[in-house]
């Protein structure tokens, strides 16, 4: 299907057509067509292109989503990580690298990038981010730190704004009938505390 050069890319830069991505569709539909025969043919190629278009999001993406289907997970992380250094608020390659390094290493690892992902990316993927704060919510839960994991589901929730049965609204039932939450001590510094104790509270 033709775009009109003037239109948003569908890449989702932000930016018209013709001065995004309007020159490596072309390249992008031939390496697509040629993944389902020849992967590793796809993969080189798109390799290849990420050397010589390195600023573009459509062409990374691309090449991470063909590393992940061949598992280089470490690769795909590298190739995201390059982009960002360049790019660093970038809100699709920050959310799909906060995605992988949260599944790949677990929430402690990737807490600095997830939260970012949260910051700059919420607007714009917003259920896509209910499917990140999903997952921390059930890291959370398997843990047991049960504030931790109902922030994260409903924080999802709020995103989905939907009436159907989710994966976050089924999530949240699990930790609301789950031992009590104590909702606030968590948040009392020591200081608080003290005072509380001081005050025979």
């Amino acid at each position: 299907m033709a775009v009109n050069p003037y239109a948003p890319c569908p890449c989702g830069s932000g930016k018209k057509f013709k001065f995004c991505c309007q020159d490596v569709v072309a390249d992008l539909q031939r390496i697509n067509s040629l993944s389902r025969n020849q992967p590793e043919v796809a993969l080189t190629a798109i390799q290849q292109l990420a050397v010589k278009h390195p600023d573009r999001e459509s062409v990374v993406r691309e090449l991470v989503v063909m590393l992940l289907r061949v598992n280089r997970v470490q690769d795909a992380l590298n190739a995201c990580t390059t982009f960002l250094k360049a790019h660093p608020d970038n809100p699709s390659t920050l959310l799909i690298y906060a995605d992988i390094l949260l599944q790949a290493t677990g929430f402690d690892s990737s807490r600095r990038i997830v939260h970012r992902a949260f910051q700059v990316c919420t607007r714009q993927f917003p259920k896509e981010i209910a499917q990140i704060a999903t997952r921390v919510a059930s890291e959370f839960l398997s843990r047991d730190l049960l504030p931790a994991a109902r922030e994260h589901a409903l924080f999802a929730l709020r995103l989905e704004n939907s009436e159907e049965q989710t994966t976050a609204s089924i999530l949240f039932e699990r930790i609301e009938t789950a031992t009590v939450v104590p909702f606030l001590l968590p948040f009392f510094s020591s200081t608080t505390q003290q005072q509380l104790d001081n005050n025979n509270l």
